[in-house]
């Protein structure tokens, strides 16, 4: 028997509903940015004290701003902080509910997928009572057929 954790139906007008909210959510930040994975890779990453650290940086720059370089802007470096803040007060429940989707349709997939291999199972086993329909069994059979990955070759020849 399946375990049955998630049971629900969604509308297709609930996904298109979900989908617009989400497109208006992107259109209302429209200075959000895509990273590739070595962009991503080679940035520092955040720590429970890197917040602290730049504020304190971002201080030292304010009280002595004449020993930065003069392409040094404070006020960018003020609104980089600012803005990750803003961010991460977003990004927190925004990544949890991210996951929960993940989660359930994962799990819903899981749960189908189940299901469909007791029933192929099942159809294998019946033989004779499902007589008329080995063309669906056997059509359902490739789904674990495997091709054998070497070819046949001609012998070298002398």
């Amino acid at each position: 028997m399946v375990l049955n954790k998630v049971s629900a139906v969604i509308t297709q007008e609930s996904v298109e509903t979900t989908n617009a909210d989400l497109k208006k959510i992107d259109s209302e930040h429209s200075y959000l940015i895509s990273l590739t994975s070595d962009e991503r890779q080679a940035l520092p990453k955040p720590g429970s004290k890197s917040l602290d650290f730049m504020e304190k940086c971002l201080a030292l720059g304010k009280q002595n701003p004449n020993f930065l370089p003069r392409n040094f802007t404070l006020e960018e470096m003020e609104k980089d902080i600012n803005l990750y803040r803003m961010l991460n007060q977003i990004n927190q429940p925004l990544s949890a509910l991210a996951q929960k989707f993940a989660d359930t349709t994962t799990e819903a997939y899981a749960e189908g997928y189940i299901s469909a291999l007791k029933i192929y199972n099942l159809a294998k086993d019946a033989g004779e009572e499902l007589a008329g329909f080995d063309d669906v069994i056997d059509d359902l059979a490739k789904r674990f057929s495997r091709k054998s990955k070497l070819k046949t070759e001609n012998p070298p020849s002398a």
